[in-house]
């Protein structure tokens, strides 16, 4: 990441928060990224997710349209600077270790992870009951 515009510990080389989406314009031009990762899941399913939280959005159609606009500003940005995109499916990428590794592949091998090291490092973290993979929105169950 540029100096300066993100902070961010000495030698990391992966960076992970949902508000880089907001700030790209911050460490875009940045020279030492390789790739970026975008997790991503059916449109309803994150409004939904994003909706129950008081401070984001009104309600489920505000976000939608939100988060519409801000994947889709963040995206044509990404390839304007001609940045690699890398696509995770959400809740996929957290269920299915050899799917993660299939996709992030090579960014691992760029820092020597094994597709055995990856795996076991998934395996001993991943938590089920963090996955909320509800795909029900209240505006399909409403009648």
């Amino acid at each position: 990441m540029k100096d300066g515009a993100i902070a961010c510990l000495p030698g990391c080389r992966i960076f992970k928060s949902p508000y880089f989406t907001s700030r790209y314009a911050e460490w875009i031009g940045a020279s030492n990224i390789e790739a970026v990762i975008i997790p991503i899941r059916e449109a309803r399913a994150a409004a939904h997710s994003m909706a129950m939280t008081p401070f984001v959005s009104r309600n489920e159609e505000e976000q939608l349209r939100r988060n519409t606009q801000i994947v889709y500003d963040f995206i044509n940005a990404l390839a304007a600077a001609d940045v690699p995109m890398i696509f995770l499916n959400y809740p996929r990428h957290v269920e299915d270790p050899a799917y993660a590794y299939r996709r992030l592949k090579g960014v691992l091998e760029n820092m020597n992870i094994s597709k055995s090291d990856f795996i076991r490092g998934h395996n001993a973290t991943f938590h089920a009951n963090f996955v909320h993979s509800n795909h029900t929105t209240l505006a399909s169950t409403s009648s």
